[in-house]
């Protein structure tokens, strides 16, 4: 018997456990994890439907994972456009476009995501992404996003 499945939402039992699978699955390669339960069945034969119920099965699986964006962000057509915060001087104010590579069949319905940068070892602000889209998988996406560059790498408000 093959098990195959396609376009269905996963329902989680413990909150704190599919938050560690996801965070496994967004930060590496892949990730092996168990899949177990039990089935309903209809058989479908010449003189009639036979329903089958509580088919168990557990099979070991793995999942191709998002491996923290393929290990890189490209960033491109960067501009300064001024500063903000109180007083107009907690942070730069820098839009650019930031590519993202994601190389697993999982998609992401998200509406932002806020991504640490550095430069040369040295973590200078947050590239916040507005996306809003759903993003079937495997994808590589190009959007506007806003780099706010703060002193002592202070998250800005």
């Amino acid at each position: 018997m093959v098990l195959s499945f396609s376009d269905v939402p996963m329902s989680a039992l413990d909150d704190g456990n599919f938050n560690s699978f996801f965070a496994a699955v967004t930060l590496k390669n892949d990730v092996s994890f168990e899949l177990s339960g039990s089935a309903n069945v209809t058989g479908r034969t010449p003189i009639g439907d036979v329903p089958i119920s509580g088919i168990p099965f557990n099979v070991s699986s793995s999942l191709t994972g998002i491996n923290g964006f393929g290990g890189s962000t490209g960033l491109s057509n960067v501009t300064i456009t001024g500063s903000g915060g109180n007083g107009g001087n907690e942070y730069i104010e820098s839009p650019l476009t930031t590519t993202l590579t994601n190389p697993s069949n999982i998609s992401l319905d998200t509406v932002d995501i806020s991504l640490g940068v550095t430069y040369n070892g040295t973590y200078i602000g947050r590239a916040a992404i507005q996306v809003g889209w759903v993003l079937n998988a495997p994808f590589t996406v190009s959007c506007p996003s806003r780099l706010s560059i703060s002193p002592l790498g202070r998250t800005p408000s």
